[in-house]
């Protein structure tokens, strides 16, 4: 039996790599799409009912809660290998959460790809290297500052800090309110000893 796969990326070179590693392959069939860009990919699932659907949710011009929905709705049907180059360790884990079966970055290696390609063929996850890494350094860095004494929550709002949020940005991606960042923010300032916001993000910076 053949494995019918759709690459819905819209990234030129990675679509053309991820076409030549699988009609290389004779286990699987690519389905060329009429309507190939990743915006379409409810009516490409359902003409072609493909057993893998590879795509990228960052390609998506909606929010990344829209993202996740889609991705939870294309699990439902088939197959799902994501192929991103998204470092956030908490995005990545809700992608996980909504039913995918794989996790790949652009920088993966051809025998990365093979090998997830065939491991979801066979029913089972499969993610890169660079992917497991992305999650347990998160994970260390969370048990550290936990044995500070911080909470999940504030947890989070340090690290969007080291990525360069301000704090409405962190409230929206948080969705809580400015008061309730910058209560967090004088907490960590507390709790770590430090006097000024400057410590705080050069804190932020040095541990995410």
């Amino acid at each position: 039996m053949k494995f019918s796969v759709i690459i819905s990326i819209d990234q030129y070179l990675a679509k053309r790599g991820l076409k030549a590693i699988i009609t290389e392959n004779r286990e699987y069939t690519l389905i060329e799409t009429n309507n190939h860009l990743s915006k379409y990919w409810k009516q490409n699932i359902e003409i072609y009912q493909p057993n893998i659907f590879i795509t990228d949710y960052q390609e998506s011009n909606g929010s990344f809660d829209n993202s996740l929905d889609r991705l939870g709705e294309i699990s439902k049907l088939t197959q799902v290998l994501i192929i991103s180059d998204d470092e956030d360790p908490s995005r990545i884990k809700q992608v996980f959460d909504s039913g995918i079966m794989g996790f790949l970055t652009k920088h993966c290696s051809a025998s990365e790809i093979e090998n997830a390609l065939a491991n979801i063929s066979n029913g089972t996850r499969f993610f890169c290297q660079e992917i497991i890494d992305i999650l347990l350094n998160e994970q260390k860095s969370s048990d550290q500052l936990k044995s500070d004494g911080l909470s999940t929550r504030e947890i989070e709002v340090l690290g969007l800090i080291g990525k360069g949020l301000t704090s409405k940005q962190i409230a929206e991606n948080l969705f809580v309110s400015i008061h309730t960042v910058n209560s967090h923010r004088k907490s960590l300032l507390k709790k770590l000893d430090m006097k000024s916001p400057a410590q705080l993000i050069a804190y932020a910076l040095e541990r995410f």
